[in-house]
């Protein structure tokens, strides 16, 4: 059982993924410090935070996510007006996305990527 556990851990770790951050939950009615934290595979990662105020809506969370990605350089798309996926920088896919908040944090989901067909 630990061997295969171990196994399925491996493979999670090693397998390409993305990570989906889903800012939809935003209230948008109080001050938010945010912490987060991107790392990529190869060691390299952005660490900051941001504050969000009163009156702000999902959209702009996910446009301040999105410029602290553009800025660095990384591979980011936008999906709708709310979810970001993070895909990595152009030389190392991403490997964590860390949230930090007392008063909120995005919905963060790791979508394991499978190969196209031949």
């Amino acid at each position: 059982m630990t061997s295969l556990f171990l196994a399925g851990i491996l493979s999670v770790m090693v397998l390409p993924k993305e990570f989906h951050i889903d800012c939809s939950g935003w209230p948008g009615a109080v001050v938010a410090e945010i912490d987060f934290r991107y790392t990529l595979t190869n060691g390299k990662r952005i660490s900051t935070g941001i504050f969000m105020q009163p009156g702000t809506t999902p959209n702009h969370v996910q446009f301040i996510l999105s410029d602290v990605l553009d800025t660095a350089g990384w591979r980011y798309r936008k999906v709708g007006k709310s979810i970001l996926v993070i895909e990595g920088s152009k030389t190392s896919p991403i490997q964590s996305v860390v949230f930090k908040s007392k008063q909120w944090t995005p919905d963060v989901r790791m979508v394991i990527l499978t190969p196209p067909k031949k």
